[in-house]
């Protein structure tokens, strides 16, 4: 039997702008195609040949609206400006016009907690590999409901597992691209074993990051340690912690925080191990690859690092922009 040729028309009224079961989380979206904002799903499309589809021709950033104000944007707008240079992706709008689009968006979604994330694509333009296809290069921003782990994962902790994927050279690691086929293998792993997150491992057996969190442990020493950011982007999230650990560090709260090569072993060993990430903040692993970890309970600095960074998302205005009025 012939499949149809559909008309604009028809392809409508077979449901080709219909809401699908996913579609419940999604609450705005930019298109500088269209150089508008939509609030309808169905509507929140990019065309096929656009190269970030078909080529991973792209770079992304997500951050987070807590309370009505977006934490941390001008970091995330730094690390996408270096990832789209490093790919000669010129930015097709100024970084003011930008700020205020993600602003507007967010405002547009409706929800005072929210996940933004600005896609910065080559554009649409042919099928081919060739990046001067495109005629020019357009934003994606969207906006989806703010999903975190229950409460009593901060509580009492996770179990995670530890999985070998092979990692990208250094150069690709440090661009914050489309391409995240090693992430969604590490995701993935975590799944099929029955857990939610999950640590790559390099071919030295270290610790670098999982499928879209940054890691940490704490030595029997007390020490904070995480992995050299070196095959792995530097997390902002991680970044800010770890300066929030300087502070305290200088306070005489605890020990100098360190970036270093951590030996799947000596994880083991360790007294604390923890995720960060952008909708986790900071999160615990208290058995890893069921073994368990410290004491089996989260410990004295997870607790102290994520009293410290709740604080800083909820009161430090030089890293929120408000979206709402009041």
């Amino acid at each position: 039997m012939p499949v149809k040729i559909l008309s604009r028309e028809d392809f409508i009224s077979q449901g080709g702008l219909q809401s699908r079961p996913w579609h419940h989380n999604y609450l705005a979206m930019y298109n500088s195609l269209i150089d508008g904002i939509v609030t309808d799903p169905a509507l929140m499309v990019v065309p096929l040949d656009d190269h970030m589809v078909h080529r991973s021709d792209g770079v992304f950033e997500a951050f987070k609206c807590v309370n009505g104000n977006i934490y941390n944007l001008e970091r995330h707008l730094e690390r996408l400006d270096k990832s789209a240079a490093a790919i000669f992706l010129n930015l097709p709008v100024s970084r003011e016009t930008l700020r205020d689009l993600v602003v507007e968006t967010t405002r547009a979604g409706g929800k005072r907690e929210a996940v933004i994330r600005i896609f910065i694509s080559r554009g649409p333009g042919g099928f081919s590999v060739d990046p001067t296809e495109p005629p020019a290069a357009q934003v994606y921003i969207v906006v989806t409901t703010l999903i975190t782990p229950d409460n009593s994962d901060f509580e009492r902790g996770i179990p995670a597992i530890t999985v070998q994927v092979p990692l990208k050279p250094s150069f690709f690691a440090n661009i914050k691209a489309t391409n995240y086929l090693p992430n969604m293998l590490v995701k993935l792993a975590a799944k099929q074993a029955g857990v939610t997150y999950a640590i790559a491992l390099d071919e030295n057996n270290c610790l670098t990051e999982g499928a879209t969190e940054s890691v940490a442990i704490v030595d029997r020493q007390g020490c904070l340690i995480t992995p050299v950011m070196d095959r792995i982007i530097k997390g902002t999230t991680v970044g800010r912690v770890m300066e929030l650990a300087d502070d305290m560090a200088r306070q005489g709260k605890m020990l100098n925080p360190q970036f270093g090569f951590i030996p799947l072993a000596d994880t083991y060993q360790a007294g604390e191990v923890m995720f960060l990430g952008t909708s986790i903040d900071i999160l615990p692993v208290v058995n890893l690859d069921g073994k368990k970890i410290g004491t089996g309970q989260p410990g004295p600095v997870y607790r102290l690092l994520r009293e410290a960074f709740l604080k800083d998302i909820n009161e430090n205005k030089d890293f929120l922009t408000p979206v709402f009025d009041g």
